[in-house]
This record gives structure tokens, C-alpha cells and sequence, in this order.
């Protein structure tokens, strides 16, 4: 009976498995998926790593000038850009694919905590939850946290058990830092504090193994810095002692901003964005969490408990006292620390009340049947200057106009460089077209490009200002504008 028991939660969970990975994919396969700054940015180093074999030691750009995310984002994701042959789509796909498995180990970790009921619970949360889905769907380094926060869930479970493994709580978390150095950081110091307010007992072995694990992460970084006077240590000294280049919110307005970010991640997580709805989830989660407090016999497991509400609760102080803006998606990681806070406290609210609870039960399981249905009937909008099939759009269109002539393609876009369209007209050019636009020459023939700015305010009026700095340039034969609100002139220069 207990071997049927556990094929058919295994089966239930492969069910879940490939519906998360369906929910992921079913935009990106239309090439409905976000193609901006960042990626392009991405694409143009892998392409590098192809092309010249330049294989750096840094990663992306963080939002401190001098200060670099880790390199392992380009090395891990390589292999997948050269077996996909750099399309965006089939990329996209492999990283769609891959932050599915916070499926199976979400369902682990439940496993683990209080069995098989437990874990396709938060399985089936892992699977549907709208923010998970939205993060996995974009191939960028933040939206790495989730996954690795569950592993470190996982080695930190195991760790409490056993009191071995510490070397992996150390390694998941100083992939945190690399992948993404802003949620890294808090969520480190985080969890520093909350093994020191809640009495885990660390022996002097198992901290040199955590450490030892953190810092595998973090030599291609301090080799970086050897090379270079230590570039990153400098900048991020001159960053903490200089003047804020942002205008600091006050103390009350940042914990308005914070809790609203972390509310709206909860809403995201559980209710599909649903207000009300989140509102019921999380009031029956709270409710939960009283008599789990009350009920729990098993001390490992309210001891692990403990720890997650007391992670979550020191990283949202710790953002509040961060001067500086603190963009959402350095929270994402969140996501997985609320659903097993919030499954495990649905859960002990159903043991307790099972009649209410089957009700609220009732109200998700609908609530992620509307959602996906929404998702299989699609959409009529076509999605803004951002999304890759508009662009793919406009490079084919550009190519195909051109008739193999050589030509180039000046770019006006808000965020100012233009990553995406050099990446785009690369890859395509050699994929398909067999050539290339020449981004330096003044050739005959030119396409510019210009993106749309309504959702830029600050950059009012400068597409207007770039048109006219280019008064002259060449006579305007057509003008088309294409899905996103994408406008291409095409011009004819007199080089005579």
C-alpha cells in the first residue's frame, strides 16, 4: 500500500512537473518572451565566447558602477548557447526548462518536512505560482534565486537533521551572491543573523565547510580582483563612502515601498495576483501559523520553521534600512521562501480544519484553472518594443527589404544601447541571410530604427531630438511602423 502510495505521488508529480514546464514555455515557443538591455547584453558575451574565445572572469554589470554579478551566469548557460546555436528562442526554452525543477524540489523539501501530501502541495504552489512562472519565462540572472534558495532550503533541511552538509548550505548560498549580488548579500546576512537569534548550534568544522563552500563560488572574482588592483573592492569602497546618487526615501516611505514589494510577491506567489484572494490565502496562512505553533510536536521541524519566518523577517528589516532604491526583482528569490512557509501552515490549518480549509483549497485549485485557461486562449496584444517576436519582426522585415544590399541600421532606444538589435542583426545575418549589417560604414542604404518612449517618461521628447540631430541624413523612401510601436524608416544617402 505505501509502495501504490508513492508511485502514484510520483506520478502526480510528474503531472505537475511537465505542467510547469508547459506554463513556462508556452509563450516563449511563440517568441513571446521579454528580449531587453540585459539580454542582449548576455548574447553578445556568449557570442564572444563562440567567436574569439574571450572567456571573462566577471559577470553582468550590477547596479553599482565598478561592481560585477559572478561569471558563473556566462559559464553555466554556454553550453546551452552553443548547443541551441545562439536562437534566443530554443535559449530562452533550456532556461525555461531548467527553473521548472523547483517543481520537484519544492515537492522534496515538503517530502522531507512531513511527507508526501506536503510535498505535492507545494509541488502543485511551485507549479502554478504566477511569479515563478513570470521569473522562469525571462533568461536573466536574478530570476536564478528561486531555484537556488529551494537547494539551499534543502541542504539547510538536511543539515538540521544530520548536522552534516554544511559545506552545501555554504555553496547554495554563495551562488545566491554570485548570480545575483544585491539578493545574495541580503539574503546572506539574513541568514547569518537568523542561525545566530535562533540558536543553531554550528560546530567549528561544519563553518570552515560552509565557507569553504561559499567561497568555490567566488574565485573566478578573486582572481578578477588580483588582476586588477582590485577594481570591484575599490569601487564598492568608494560607493558606501561616497554621496548617494539617489535621492534617499525616508525611513517610513522605504517601509511602505518594501512591504509593498513584499506584498505583491505574496499575491504573485499564491493568488495569481488576485487581491482578494490573496487576502483569504493569507489570512487562512496566518491563522495556520498560530496553530502550528501550538499543535507541532515535532521540534526539528518548528525549529526549521522558526528559521524561515526569521530569514523573511530580518531581510525585510534589513531592506527598509537600505537607503538606496531596491528594485523588485532583487526579491524574487522570496518566492521561495514563502511557499513552504505558507504550505506549511495551510497544512497544519486543514488538520486542524478541514471543512474551511477544503474551501479555501477549493478557491486556489479554481483560481489556477482560470489562470490557465486565460493562458491556452491567449491573448489579442501583441506585446510592446520588449518582446523578441517584434523585434525578429523588424530585423526579417529589414533584411528581406534589403535584397542582399549592404546597409546599416542606426537604433534609437530609450535605455540607449542597443544590445538586442546588435545581437538580433548578428545572429540572423549569419543564421539566415548570410551577411551582416556594417554598424560603422556610412553605407547607401539604412534602416533606423526607433522604439517607442511612452513607457519611458524620462525620455520624453528625445526620440523627437534624435530624429532632428538626423535632418538630412539620407531621403526617407518609407515608414513603417510595426508590432510594439516599433517605427523603421528606410533611407537612401547620396554618397556622390
Amino acid at each position: 500500500m505505501k509502495l501504490l502510495n508513492l508511485i502514484r505521488a510520483h506520478y502526480l508529480l510528474l503531472i505537475l512537473f511537465v505542467i510547469g514546464i508547459y506554463l513556462r514555455l508556452s509563450g516563449t515557443l511563440g517568441g513571446f518572451f521579454a528580449f531587453t538591455f540585459d539580454q542582449g547584453r548576455d548574447f553578445l558575451v556568449w557570442h564572444e565566447m563562440v567567436t574569439v574565445n574571450k572567456i571573462g572572469l566577471i559577470g553582468p554589470s550590477s547596479g553599482i558602477e565598478g561592481v560585477f554579478h559572478g561569471v558563473w551566469w556566462y559559464w553555466l548557460l554556454f553550453p546551452i548557447f552553443v548547443i541551441t546555436r545562439g536562437n534566443p528562442t530554443w535559449m530562452v526554452a533550456g532556461f525555461n526548462i531548467v527553473s521548472a525543477f523547483i517543481v520537484p524540489l519544492m515537492y522534496a523539501l515538503g517530502l522531507k518536512l512531513r511527507g508526501k501530501t506536503l510535498g505535492i502541495i507545494l509541488a502543485a504552489f511551485a507549479a502554478f505560482s504566477q511569479q515563478l512562472i513570470a521569473i522562469g519565462a525571462q533568461i536573466w540572472n536574478p530570476n536564478v534565486a528561486p531555484l537556488f534558495v529551494s537547494l539551499f532550503l534543502l541542504s539547510l533541511l538536511g543539515y538540521f537533521k544530520k548536522k552534516q552538509g554544511f559545506f552545501w548550505v555554504g555553496f547554495w548560498l554563495g551562488g545566491l551572491f554570485e548570480f545575483g549580488i544585491g539578493f545574495g548579500a541580503l539574503f546572506t546576512v539574513s541568514v547569518i543573523t537568523s542561525f545566530l537569534s535562533t540558536r543553531v548550534k554550528i560546530n567549528t568544522r561544519s563553518v570552515i565547510a560552509g565557507v569553504l563552500g561559499f567561497g568555490i563560488w567566488a574565485l573566478p572574482r578573486i582572481l578578477f580582483e588580483l588582476r586588477h588592483n582590485f577594481q570591484q573592492l575599490r569601487s564598492l569602497a568608494q560607493y558606501i563612502q561616497g554621496p548617494s546618487v539617489y535621492d534617499t526615501d525616508p525611513l517610513r516611505m522605504r517601509f511602505i515601498q518594501r512591504y509593498e514589494t513584499l506584498r505583491d510577491l505574496f499575491s504573485d506567489s499564491f493568488a495569481t495576483g488576485n487581491t482578494w484572494v490573496a487576502i483569504i490565502i493569507l489570512g487562512a496562512v496566518l491563522m495556520g501559523l498560530g496553530l502550528f505553533y501550538r499543535s507541532e510536536h515535532d521540534a526539528l521541524v518548528k525549529k526549521f520553521m522558526t528559521f524561515l519566518i526569521s530569514t523573511l523577517a530580518v531581510f525585510f528589516a534589513i531592506s527598509v534600512l537600505y537607503p538606496a532604491p531596491l528594485w523588485s526583482y532583487y526579491m524574487v528569490g522570496l518566492s521561495a521562501l514563502f511557499l513552504p512557509i505558507g504550505a506549511i501552515a495551510l497544512y497544519a490549518a486543514f488538520q486542524k480544519h478541514p471543512k474551511p480549509m477544503l474551501l479555501v483549497g477549493l478557491l486556489i485549485v479554481v483560481m489556477y484553472c482560470i489562470s490557465v485557461v486565460r493562458l491556452l486562449r491567449g491573448s489579442d496584444w501583441e506585446g510592446d518594443q520588449s518582446v523578441y517576436k517584434n523585434q525578429l519582426r523588424v530585423v526579417d522585415a529589414i533584411f528581406t527589404d534589403s535584397q542582399g544590399e549592404v546597409f546599416n541600421a542606426p537604433v534609437y532606444t530609450p535605455v540607449v544601447r542597443d544590445y538586442t538589435y546588435q545581437y538580433l542583426f548578428l545572429w540572423r545575418g549569419n543564421s539566415r541571410y548570410g551577411f551582416t549589417p556594417d554598424r560603422d560604414a556610412v553605407t547607401s542604404l539604412a534602416y533606423f530604427i526607433l522604439e517607442p518612449e511612452e513607457n519611458f517618461g524620462m525620455h520624453a521628447k528625445i526620440r523627437e531630438a534624435w530624429l532632428r540631430d538626423r535632418e538630412g541624413d539620407g531621403e526617407v523612401v518609407w515608414e513603417k511602423t510595426f508590432p510594439g510601436n516599433i517605427l523603421v524608416q528606410k533611407r537612401r544617402r547620396d554618397l556622390d
